[in-house]
């Protein structure tokens, strides 16, 4: 080639390497651009769900039921979707999930409502107060889904709580008597049997009697009543005892039943006396020492407040001493008789509706030289006659035979 040829045919390559950088680079008129970058479309939403309220609440020992809103917008098969929750307040042993999902039927532009269940757990904790937890719906890969917002679950405090009531409780031999017992339901969805025992004091177990250990605290929500455990303490043949002791209590449940208890009901037994016979009742105080310094008694002597109430049956019926007597060995001797060595302080007749009251301060020894060293009653004429004789020592009264 010639150097003119070659002088120009380097401009011309140039110039068409220029041409092909313009064009790649989208310069030039005429050029053509290159495609923009593709983005993906996303696929359509199959379902949207969502909790029908912002809030619920479920009582301890219930259950609640939450709506849950969908919309299947193009389900080729139902969906199972599950729901997880968060404890917040409320700790995994205060709730429980009876189904861990729900299922959301299939179609294609249908909507509805399903429901999920929470239940709230009973315990015998009473003053938790109220307690929160929350549900999520929980992300499914296989559909693409529209999930509405957590739903925050309050767990209200449930069960219910017994106690005694009122006290304190006085019981007289031989008048009935009751015990109450108090109930506030916060809620039970079913009646619990419970049961109380009796635990004696200085009275004995066989001083005194409960009516029913056996009683039911009813189903219910916000409710609140009172139970009546009758109590009786019958008459013995003892009349000096004094005010006894005794006390009831509620027998624990074997399982956890969401019942809180009450403390013990302590209840005081009144001396009623005793009767000889019918129409008849006598009562003493519990015979007492004399002190040192006391002027009102004797040395080594006892006294006690004897009181007699005798009702029109026993009309006719008279008190009869029969001891305690000095016995010396010089009176035997001389052929005398023992006298008496019981003291009458003070001996007051009144009149107590039908029945007439006597009420006497005895004063007698407790000491070697009597004969009997007991103070002995009995009753003669009217329907006591020959019935058992009133003795009273040291430890006490009673009737004997």
């Amino acid at each position: 080639m010639s150097r003119f040829l070659r002088l120009f045919a380097a401009p011309a390559a140039a110039g068409s390497s220029a041409l092909l950088l313009a064009s790649a680079c989208g310069g030039g008129s005429g050029g053509t651009g290159a495609p923009a970058p593709t983005v993906p479309t996303p696929p359509p939403i199959a379902a949207v769900v969502s909790f029908a309220s912002s809030s619920a609440e479920v009582f301890e020992g219930g259950t609640v039921e939450i709506p849950i809103r969908y919309e299947s917008r193009n389900l080729a098969a139902p969906w199972r979707l599950r729901v997880s929750p968060f404890p917040g307040t409320a700790a995994a042993a205060d709730f429980s999930l009876p189904e861990s999902a729900v299922e959301i039927p299939a179609g294609s532009g249908t909507s509805g409502e399903v429901s999920f269940t929470v239940a709230g757990l009973l315990d015998d904790d009473f003053e938790e107060g109220t307690e929160t937890l929350r549900l999520a719906f929980v992300p499914d890969p296989a559909v693409e889904a529209q999930l509405g917002a957590d739903l925050t679950v309050s767990v209200r405090e449930g069960g219910a709580l017994l106690s005694f009531g009122p006290g304190p409780v006085e019981l007289t031999e031989g008048v009935a008597g009751a015990a109450a017992i108090r109930y506030e339901v916060r809620n039970l969805p079913t009646a619990i049997p419970l049961s109380v025992s009796a635990l004696p004091g200085t009275a004995a177990e066989t001083d005194f009697r409960l009516g029913r250990t056996a009683f039911e605290v009813p189903a219910g929500r916000g409710v609140s009543g009172e139970l009546a455990i009758p109590l009786s303490a019958p008459t013995d043949r003892s009349f000096s005892e004094g005010d006894e002791t005794a006390a009831i209590r509620f027998v624990p449940p074997q399982a956890p039943t969401g019942v809180r208890l009450g403390g013990d009901l302590e209840f005081t037994i009144r001396e009623g006396g005793a009767s000889p016979c019918p129409g008849l009742t006598i009562s003493a105080r519990p015979p007492t020492a004399s002190e040192p310094g006391d002027d009102r008694l004797g040395a080594g002597h006892l006294f006690t407040r004897l009181t007699l109430l005798r009702e029109p049956a026993a009309a006719g019926t008279t008190l009869d001493f029969r001891g305690p007597y000095y016995w010396e060995d010089r009176l035997a001797e001389f052929d005398y008789q023992p006298f008496a060595a019981t003291r009458i302080a003070r001996w007051g007749v009144e009149s107590a509706g039908t029945a007439i009251r006597h009420e006497l301060d005895i004063e007698w020894p407790d000491a070697a030289t009597l004969r009997e060293p007991d103070l002995e009653l009995g009753f003669l004429g009217g329907a006591c006659s020959g019935e058992p004789v009133a003795s009273c020592s040291a430890e006490g009264c009673d009737l004997t035979p």
